[in-house]
């Protein structure tokens, strides 16, 4: 299906200019956080470009009718609460990405979702995948931990030391897990314990 939400297209050229431009000037540790490499509009554009996949279903809406012009308004206000917080552009111009937002608690906690996503002029979003989404932790820890994970995601690493079967009483990623995982072909987590319409958000 083709995506309408791409009039932003010029933006991510932009950014990736000022990416490499950053990444050739600096010779020290790179920095993947997002605030370094985009402006505030950069980033909202970026956000809203994936919101669709990123956050939950309006309502009355299924994952064929959520694209629909009607919807714009819902998840742009969505977006509003997510945060760009690391962003890496490989040289084959994969983005990687590190989306936070508030998670229901009684204490101020967020959660964390990393990503890959692929853009061309035409079709807009190619390819997306969430490689991972974290426990709702306090926000500087979730920081300290979506970033190491992040690194690891950019590198290719192997993240499942981190899932919730293996990281003991430390809490890292809670999906994927034994019995949950993401679809990139549908763009939506499946999980064995659930029915297949239920949304993991």
């Amino acid at each position: 299906m083709r995506i309408n939400h791409f009039k932003y297209a010029s933006l991510y050229v932009v950014a990736m200019i000022i990416i490499f431009v950053t990444v050739s000037c600096n010779s020290g540790k790179k920095s993947y956080s997002a605030a370094l490499l985009l402006g505030h509009t950069e980033q909202s554009a970026f956000v809203e470009s994936i919101i669709r996949y990123a956050g939950h279903l309006p309502p009355r809406a299924d994952h064929q009718t959520k694209h629909l012009p009607e919807y714009d308004d819902f998840y742009k206000n969505l977006a509003s609460r997510h945060s760009l917080q690391y962003l890496y552009i490989d040289t084959e111009d994969t983005h990687y990405f590190l989306l936070t937002r508030p998670a229901p608690s009684l204490y101020d906690k967020e959660t964390a979702i990393g990503g890959i996503v692929r853009y061309n002029g035409i079709d807009g979003i190619i390819y997306y995948e969430e490689v991972f989404r974290t426990w709702k932790m306090e926000k500087q820890e979730l920081l300290r931990k979506s970033e190491m994970l992040f690194d690891l995601m950019v590198k290719g690493e192997d993240l499942t030391p981190y899932y919730p079967e293996n990281s003991g009483d430390e809490e890292y990623i809670e999906f994927p897990n034994d019995f949950t995982r993401f679809d990139p072909d549908t763009r939506i987590w499946i999980s064995d314990l659930f029915i297949p319409s239920r949304d993991i958000h």
